[in-house]
């Protein structure tokens, strides 16, 4: 197999982006050994490593260094944190906090009323099959959403429109709230 085409073809985008990435990279390793002032760009003399040596010596250096690095660690940890609770949804779904963080079942129902009053019936139909596989999971009362009604109303949509006829008269329904603070009554 020949290559040298492909490597032709994708040789502007490589140079582009080498480009994009080095000459930044160039520049400010050029303005870190000059003094520069913004009052007066003519100047530039030649100072070395001397901006360096201001940085370290500077007492806030250090705090603005661990203040980054704090707010990095938190959001890589927020971050790694809810990636997981969102794909424990498929592996664990009786789990109500995991639910509770990734209510995608509500979700698609609401984007398949959505689509629904827009015309796309289609699009309607595939996002209440997708619900309805999501809230089956759930009893009829759950983390403190009535599910079973919700169910129920979001199947006698998905009906109508699976079998080609209109959607039912009746308005999109609304998400009741259980009394019980735990749901599971």
């Amino acid at each position: 197999m020949n290559r040298t085409l492909p490597r032709l073809l994708m040789a502007p985008a490589v140079v582009t982006l080498f480009l994009w990435m080095i000459v930044p990279l160039l520049m400010s390793i050029y303005f870190s050994a000059v003094r520069y002032n913004l009052m007066q760009p003519g100047e530039k003399d030649f100072i070395g490593l001397a901006n360096f040596e201001f940085f370290f010596t500077d007492p806030d250096f250090y705090a603005s260094v661990s203040n980054t690095l704090l707010l990095l660690g938190s959001v890589i940890a927020i971050t790694v944190v809810l990636g997981i609770a969102r794909r424990m949804d498929a592996l664990c779904p009786s789990a109500f906090l995991l639910n509770f963080a990734n209510p995608s079942g509500l979700i698609q129902a609401a984007v398949g009323f959505y689509h629904l009053g827009n015309g796309n019936r289609d699009g309607a139909r595939r996002l209440f099959d997708r619900a309805l596989a999501r809230l089956e999971r759930y009893p009829p009362r759950y983390a403190g959403i009535d599910a079973g009604p919700l169910r129920a109303s979001v199947a006698r949509f998905r009906d109508a429109l699976a079998g080609g006829g209109e959607p039912p008269a009746e308005e999109p329904p609304l998400i009741g709230l259980s009394r019980s603070p735990r749901g599971d009554a």
